[in-house]
């Protein structure tokens, strides 16, 4: 229901709002949707930009987080190949 879906977005926004993560001593790949809101986006590059020591990959997926579209067909088998791809330690295209 999409009372229980907008309530489960509210939620997880507040507590991201409050998290402040340490320090990873990582590259950190952080996939976010295509569909998203730009400031959100940047946002979300900005505080991890913060934390991860060895650099940060962003890599665009189709979809949207806030909608939910990245994890659904077909945006979620690009997600996922990405992710594959990443734990392989392959390059994303264009690297």
């Amino acid at each position: 229901d999409r009372r229980v879906f907008d309530h489960m977005i509210a939620t997880s926004t507040a507590a991201g709002l409050r998290y402040r993560p340490p320090a990873v001593d990582a590259e950190v790949v952080v996939y976010l949707g295509e569909d998203g809101d730009v400031r959100w986006i940047e946002a979300m590059t900005r505080a991890w930009a913060e934390v991860a020591t060895r650099g940060l990959r962003v890599v665009a997926v189709p979809g949207s987080h806030h909608e939910g579209t990245m994890l659904i067909d077909p945006n979620v088998a690009v997600l996922a190949a990405s992710v594959d791809a990443a734990l392989a330690g392959e390059p994303e295209d264009g690297d």
